[in-house]
Parts: C-alpha cells; structure tokens; sequence
C-alpha cells in the first residue's frame, strides 16, 4: 500500500526501495468517494458547491489519518478551494457505516470496501480519485475529469522480496507469481473482491515504487501530514 512508502509519515521505518527487491504488482483496488443514497447529494458538483456554502460543515471519513485516502481528500480541498473536514477512522467500514448513518457526509475508501453497498444501492459513488474511470464504476467521472488532481489513490498490492536476493531466484519467484495470476479463475476471484489485475513485473514495478515514494513524500510535506 503506498502510504507505507513515505520517511516523513514513518521516519525511522525502513526504506522501501533499498529493503526490499521488486518482483510484481499484481493487482489494485480504486478509491470511491461515495455518500449515503439517501443524501441529496448526487454529483460531486453537488458535493463541493455544499462545501463551499457552509465551509468545515462537509465532510468525508476515511482511514487514517496518513492514509492515501487522507491525501486524495487534501488534494480535492487543494484544489477546489474548499474547506471539507476530514474525520479520521481505524478503518473503511466504520466511516461507511457513519456515512450511512449521516454522521459524516461522505465516505472514501476502497471500491474492495465499498462494493456490497453500492451494488445494494445504499450508497452512491460520486467520484473516483484516480487517472482513468474505475471499471467497475464506468459511470463515475474521475476527479481528473472533472479538472482536478489526477493522482491515482487506487490502493495496490505486490510482492517483493528481501535485499540482495540472488537474480535468479528473483526471476523464478517473478514467474511463479506471473503465472499464478494467469491461471484459470484468478482474474475472476479478485474481480469479484473489488480488486483488478494489472500485472507488471521487475525494474518496472521498482520504477513505480520509486515514483511512489517521492511523491508521497512531497505530498506528506505539502500537507504536514504525521
């Protein structure tokens, strides 16, 4: 999960890129800012025009804080110009029960979390941090879309290995992982969990642990966020 990948969130805590070797990136689950069907809320146009009437008085929960959602959600306030109250919690089903509840007026958190509700349409996904449209939510604009950050608070899972593991069993490990998720059904399994595969393998999924780290470090700093 990226918001591991951070020194200023965890300083003292080990270093992603010299501790461990890459082998793949397997899969991802998409981040799904959503709010209770029975809001009058149905647009993220909605959403922030709220926010702007009645500033601090909207809000969104999530896991955190220093979470990736934590992040998406002050990229959003950054660059809308809005002040939404973020409300941290030890996890995604309790901000999606409050936001049910209307405690909160809208919950972020992973599609994974989120997916019974929404296909039982007792919540209404209204966007989707991210670059490109979630394909489980084909009708939800990103956040880019709709002319904001286009960060991808998608949360991915991988493998990697200890440092200073031999090449070779590097590249055996790769392959078993590669054809694990290529054998029949795999695709489907996760699928059905909320999570979509996307497999890369190597120096291309140590590149992106690379580009990972840095940008959530300056984010961590941009918003002094422990």
């Amino acid at each position: 999960n990226p918001f591991i990948l951070s020194p200023i969130l965890f300083p003292g805590h080990y270093d992603p890129i010299s501790s461990f070797e890459p082998l793949c990136y397997v899969a991802a689950t998409p981040a799904v800012l959503a709010v209770s069907s029975k809001s009058d809320i149905h647009t993220l146009s909605d959403y922030l025009k709220l926010a702007t009437s009645k500033p601090g008085a909207v809000s969104y929960g999530g896991t955190g804080p220093a979470s990736i959602i934590h992040i998406a959600g002050e990229l959003l306030k950054r660059d809308a110009k809005v002040d939404i109250t973020y409300v941290p919690y030890p996890g995604s089903p309790p901000a999606m029960n409050a936001t049910l509840a209307g405690t909160i007026t809208a919950v972020m958190a992973n599609y994974s979390d989120l997916k019974g509700q929404i296909e039982a349409g007792a919540l209404r996904p209204i966007a989707v941090p991210a670059k490109k449209r979630a394909e489980a939510l084909p009708n939800v604009p990103t956040l880019a879309e709709s002319g904001f950050n286009d960060l991808d608070a998608a949360v991915w899972f991988g493998f990697v290995a200890p440092a200073k593991t031999p090449k070779e069993t590097l590249a055996q490990l790769s392959q078993y992982i590669s054809d694990a998720v290529k054998s029949e059904g795999v695709a489907d399994r996760l699928k059905s969990q909320g999570m979509f595969i996307n497999l890369f393998c190597g120096a291309e999924f140590g590149n992106f642990l690379s580009d990972q780290k840095h940008s959530y470090t300056e984010f961590a700093r941009e918003f002094d966020i422990k």
